[in-house]
């Protein structure tokens, strides 16, 4: 289980352009084509094959990988963070602050509550519960267990 396996089971795939859940503009595998909310999908005339979902999304992965310096975590937990600054955005994520103060004290489990304590775990609380649970130490096999069946 990977980042990639991650992202794909979180976002799903759609060809055409969509308003994601924050009514944000997006394609592919959650690639927001626009800063501005609540403009039209139907204005942006594009489709996007899975091979491009994938390249945009490898894209946008490698920058949030190098913005947050993930290569310092261990591999799960990293892919976590990872996935939780593409759906919110870097920015979005630094903006969890007691999360960040409890990593770095190496205190998963309140790094893990910290993260369920958000206006993003109210919003998507099934992904939010599985990455807390890899926060707090599961690894990722045994939380996307299900995904591979």
């Amino acid at each position: 289980m990977n980042l990639f396996d991650v992202l794909r089971f979180e976002e799903g795939f759609k060809e055409s352009a969509y308003l994601c859940s924050e009514s944000y503009v997006t394609i592919g595998i959650g690639t927001k084509l626009h800063k501005e909310r609540g403009l039209n999908p139907d204005d942006f005339c594009l489709t996007v094959s899975p091979e491009i979902s994938e390249l945009l999304m490898k894209q946008e992965t490698d920058d949030i990988w190098r913005a947050l310096s993930l290569d310092d975590y261990d591999h799960d937990r990293a892919v976590i963070l990872a996935s939780m600054a593409y759906q919110l955005g870097v920015s979005g994520l630094k903006g969890f602050r007691n999360m960040w103060t409890a990593i770095y004290q190496d205190d998963w489990h309140l790094a893990a509550n910290e993260a369920l304590d958000s206006r993003w775990a109210k919003q998507t609380p099934s992904r939010a519960q599985r990455h807390a649970e890899v926060l707090r130490g599961n690894s990722l096999d045994q939380v996307y267990s299900f995904v591979a069946e």
